[in-house]
């Protein structure tokens, strides 16, 4: 077990550690990003501590990755994006409306103001 949790500790790790270095972050700004130290950080990329599945979500999100590729079960980085996509493709009008109708009336009016703040309408 304990070799299973270093191996894993190391993947995830080196995913980060990749994927920061492909952004153009340093450590130290990567860690700014994540409100968390850089020694933090380094050890997290050096896989010599556990890193929080806040942050392992944190991360995912940022570099639009799934959770699958950072932890190794995948190789497909734009996996998740490509399926996000799809969804969001997929898409009907109706789909739409059915989840808007699940979010309360005075978030749905919040919700429009900022489209059209954003739309600049």
């Amino acid at each position: 077990m304990k070799s299973d949790e270093y191996n894993l500790k190391n993947i995830i790790g080196s995913a980060i550690a990749d994927m920061r270095k492909c952004a153009g972050f340093t450590q130290e700004e990567f860690a700014r990003m994540f409100n968390i130290s850089s020694s933090s950080m380094s050890h997290y990329e050096q896989g010599a501590n556990q890193v929080p599945l806040d942050l392992i979500v944190a991360i995912c999100d940022y570099f639009h990755v799934s959770v699958d590729y950072i932890v190794g079960r995948s190789n497909n980085k734009d996996e998740y994006k490509e399926r996000k996509e799809k969804i969001c493709a997929d898409l009907t009008s109706d789909d739409i409306k059915n989840l808007c109708s699940r979010i309360p009336l005075k978030s749905q009016y919040v919700i429009k103001d900022v489209i059209y703040a954003l739309s600049g309408k």
